[in-house]
């Protein structure tokens, strides 16, 4: 069964063929739910009805769905069109390692980092008991950036004890195909990797896999085929009967290959993960590595094995430092995602000697002496680390505060009070600029002993879309660059400030923010390092007179951007040390979890959902969903709990749409809208739910709208606008009225069930925390929390009020009225730990109507590549 350009297969169109195998024909295809372009393996009609074929359909789908792996292309689910089932993968772009030899021999630099990418993904699947059986270049992509995916576990086979038991038929083994099938390109191909024992029709254990990862090592370094005949037969044999004569290959890659290759698979290299143990660097003693990074006596050793994944570095245009430069990866932190306040938290010490990492909801740090990241007790809730100038200590904000902590651990130090903080910068002058809320987002100055911080500079029309950020300072601890992130692009830009007050100038037009990396002959004069269009840029700067020159070179390809933050997902350290993330995770997914936290089942696929909300009689979901290509443009979609497929609700031509609220009825959804039709403004507006009907304007202001509740009686909507709570009326005139208005910011509200009473979160006292007033507002106000708080839920009938405490715990709080008021209970009973996003002011958790179960959007764990870390990157060229 052919299908042609246009078909459509379920919810997906099918546009070109991609190929055809054993085990069914490939479609580029595009989803036309979710707007993305995928991989259509389709089971031919004509062996549909065949049990046999259709349960190794069906295997594949389950032993994909169980690998979760960065180098290996994921399936995302199966379709049915009648007869015809496929496979829904995630298309890889990009040529087969196949493609890439017809050109030649891949230089060791370039196949080294490659073959760690195979062997990660091979040890990943042997963890869970899965051998692929049919490893080969032509299964194994490249794509554009560096990154190596593994396809077609089709032909692989959960192992089992019984398995080791029992011969295998060698007509039944996935790389023998029955002689009716005499596609010669296609046995050769297949028969040239197999191991001796596949050959002749025994057992397989992973130990198969090592033997072609070896056959595909030399294939890559060589050009050649270890193993070659004029049929399948003389293939066979020699796979059986010749020693591999190993010359061709490099000297340092000898001892792996002899490994790997033993025809006796009890003599073969067991666990593939011990493979770059026996990788030779017989030119590491005549390397001289510079003292700047003497911290790392086995790293050229290790070079191969730590490699990171498709690092694209290009020459800078200055005489580069002797000493080579080495590329390796750093996971995140056990099993963290480094999605949603994770990989955009990273950065390198002023000495390069240390990553901080924010993982787990924690701050990590690797000294790159040491093997393994060290937690960091009492950092819970870190985000935005950065470190003292001499290396010894490390700033970050937690619970509303800006703290130190010395860089092995101890006590945590109080510098101030700093809520929502943006990132800040530590001078060698004593001084620490950041932003945060209580400076409306502009940079304020505080000294490193602690007390009351003072501001260094405005925004000139206040509001939550604009703000100043991400400070770094410049040699000499007086001038600092900092991003100002605004819609207006005549003044988005990196800029630089000073600590005296001076008129902040602007060195970068619509950056991200912005690293400033000091050359090895002078202390002012270096490189700009900057995210543009995901690729990391380097640019002379003199530090001194504030001036660019030269041309912008791409440094790294394929360079993250923390969720919405305009945070580009890379640093820079001293002695010529870069990190930088790919790929940042966003995905989430909205889950049930008991009231104990269990998870329970989940709701939604996985997703970059933003906010979320719930109908009110509990059978959908609203949700924000990120363009993972375009972080600044969100979709509200639509999920019936428990059933099907997410339906798209907003359509453009805005960027951004979010926020979404119930009517009382569930027949109507409010959200809010940013920057219509390429003007600067945000609006609320409402729609039927059903998508029947044409959405509606309600209110347009000139800057950030959050759109928090509708009140019971359909009435009123509550929202934020610059730190202030206000009432919408959705009828009369239809003008804003003031409920609350405190130095602080006020956040979260919700309407209780019966519309008398508001909860709401508010900075009023200095810390945030939540409050509970009548509707309409009068002198009283309860506070509810104790100890910091955010994102107030009413449980269904009211009886109960839940809250996120400031250690991240869900807390649950009985409430009623006595003699018309209100009256919370002292005892607040600790639930579980709900997450937070990378946007700040979204809920991420609702209860079910009695309180026993919670809906909450977690991040998705697994689904960020490593942290890429590149030692003397100046001295980096094109291969």
């Amino acid at each position: 069964m052919s299908l042609p350009a246009g078909a459509r297969f379920g919810s997906y169109e099918v546009v070109s063929a991609i190929g055809s195998g054993g085990m069914g024909e490939v479609y580029r295809a595009r989803d036309t739910q979710l707007k993305r372009d995928v991989a259509l393996k389709v089971l031919p009609a004509s062996v549909a009805s065949d049990p046999d074929r259709l349960a190794r359909f069906q295997r594949e789908a389950e032993i994909l769905a169980s690998l979760n792996h960065p180098n290996i292309a994921a399936i995302h689910g199966l379709a049915d069109a009648g007869a015809v089932k496929a496979l829904v993968l995630e298309l890889v772009e990009g040529p087969t390692l196949a493609d890439r030899i017809a050109q030649g021999p891949v230089p060791l630099d370039e196949a080294l980092p490659i073959a760690r990418q195979i062997a990660d993904a091979l040890e990943a699947a042997h963890g869970l008991g899965i051998v692929h059986r049919d490893l080969k270049p032509a299964n194994i992509k490249v794509r554009p950036d560096g990154t190596v995916k593994v396809l077609d576990f089709g032909l692989a086979r959960a192992t089992a004890a019984s398995d080791a038991a029992g011969a295998a038929d060698g007509m039944n083994s996935p790389t023998m195909l029955s002689p009716a099938r005499t596609e010669i390109g296609l046995i050769l191909g297949t028969a040239a990797y197999m191991a001796p024992e596949q050959a002749r029709g025994r057992a397989v254990d992973k130990r198969a896999d090592i033997w072609a990862f070896g056959c595909v090592l030399y294939e890559m370094v060589t050009g050649q085929r270890l193993f070659a005949g004029e049929d399948v037969t003389d293939t066979l044999a020699s796979v059986v009967r010749e020693q591999p004569n190993l010359d061709r290959a490099p000297p340092r890659l000898q001892r792996l290959l002899r490994k790997c290759l033993e025809k006796d698979p009890r003599q073969r290299l067991r666990d593939i993960g011990d493979a770059w143990e026996l990788v030779d660097d017989d030119s590491r003693r005549a390397r001289e590595v510079p003292a700047t990074v003497s911290w790392w006596p086995w790293t050229i050793a290790a070079a191969a094995g730590l490699v990171a994944a498709g690092i694209g570095i290009v020459h800078v245009r200055e005489t580069a430092p002797a000493g080579a430069t080495i590329r390796f990866a750093q996971p995140w932190p056990a099993a963290a995602s480094g999605g949603a306040g994770g990989a955009q938290f990273f950065v390198v010490s002023p000495d390069g000697g240390h990553l901080a990492i924010v993982a787990e909801g924690a701050l990590w740090v690797r000294s790159f002496e040491a093997l393994e990241p060290v937690r960091l007790d009492r950092t819970e809730g870190a985000t935005y680390p950065f470190w003292s100038p001499d290396s010894t200590r490390l700033g970050f904000f937690a619970g509303g505060q800006l703290k130190t902590i010395a860089r092995t651990g101890g006590p945590v130090q109080t510098i101030c009070e700093a809520p929502e903080g943006r990132g800040a910068a530590w001078s060698s002058r004593g001084a620490i600029v950041f932003s945060d809320r209580f400076g409306e987002f502009g940079l304020s100055r505080v000294e490193e002993q602690g007390g009351a911080p003072g501001a260094l500079t405005e925004l000139g029309t206040p509001g939550s879309s604009d703000g100043h950020r991400y400070p770094q300072f410049l040699p000499g601890g007086e001038r600092f660059l900092y991003l100002h992130l605004t819609s207006a692009p005549e003044v988005a830009g990196v800029y630089v400030g000073s600590l005296d007050g001076m008129t902040p100038v602007r060195v970068l037009e619509g950056a991200d923010n912005a690293f400033f990396a000091p050359s090895t002959r002078s202390a002012t004069r270096g490189h700009l390092l900057y995210r543009r269009q995901n690729a990391l840029m380097a640019q002379a700067f003199d530090a001194g007179t504030l001036a660019l020159s030269g041309a912008a070179v791409a440094v790294a390809t394929d360079v993250g951007q923390g969720e919405n933050t305009g945070l580009g997902a890379f640093s820079v350290g001293g002695g010529g040390v870069l990190a930088y993330a790919s790929g940042i995770g966003l995905d989430r997914q909205i889950v049930w979890m008991s009231r104990t936290g269990e998870r329970e089942a989940n709701v939604t696929p996985r997703l970059p959902i933003d906010s979320f909300s719930v109908s009110r009689d509990a059978r959908r979901a609203a949700f924000g969903v990120i363009n993972p290509e375009r972080q600044t443009e969100t979709d509200i979609w639509i999920q019936t709990i428990g059933a099907g497929a997410p339906s798209k609700f907003t359509f453009g031509p805005a960027p951004g749409w979010m926020f979404p609220v119930w009517s009382p009825t569930d027949d109507e959804i409010a959200y809010t809208s940013s920057d219509l039709a390429g003007q600067t403004g945000y609006e609320i507006r409402r729609k039927p739910s059903n998508m029947a009907g044409v959405d509606v304007p309600l209110l347009r202001l000139g800057n950030y709208i959050w759109l928090w509740d509708w009140s019971p009686d359909g009435k009123t909507l509550v929202f934020a606008n610059n730190g202030d709570l206000y009432l919408l009326p959705l009828e009369g005139d239809r003008k804003p009225v003031v409920f609350a208005t405190t130095p602080g910011d006020d956040q979260y509200a919700q309407f209780s069930p019966d519309g008398r009473w508001m909860a709401y979160s508010s900075g009023t006292r200095g810390q945030t925390e939540v409050y509970v007033q009548p509707v309409p507002a009068t002198g009283s106000l309860w506070q509810i929390s104790k100890d910091g708080g955010t994102m107030p839920r009413w449980r269904r009938d009211g009886r109960e009020l839940y809250y996120r405490a400031r250690d991240g715990r869900l807390m649950a709080v009985a409430v009623g009225v006595r003699a018309g008021a209100f009256e919370p209970s002292e005892t607040h009973e600790a639930l579980f730990p709900v997450p937070e996003t990378g946007n700040t002011e979204r809920f991420t958790y609702q209860p079910s109507s009695d309180g026993r179960r919670f809906l909450v959007n977690v991040p998705v764990a697994g689904v960020s590549p490593p942290i890429a870390v590149v030692l003397n990157w100046q001295a980096a060229s094109t291969r």
